[in-house]
């Protein structure tokens, strides 16, 4: 998948991650990989915002 901003990206592979904690199982499908650690460093920034 290719997307525009990181914020479309987040919300295509993490929907209705705004509320409450999801339990642990909502993590084991879902992943964002990324060549370059600066992309995963701003990816995982922009998740914890």
């Amino acid at each position: 998948m290719v997307c525009s901003d990181p914020k479309s990206l987040i919300n295509f592979i993490y929907p209705h991650f705004d509320g409450p904690t999801p339990p642990t199982e909502y993590f084991l499908d879902r992943v964002i990989l990324a060549a370059r650690n600066t992309d995963v460093d701003d990816i995982n920034e922009a998740i914890l915002q």
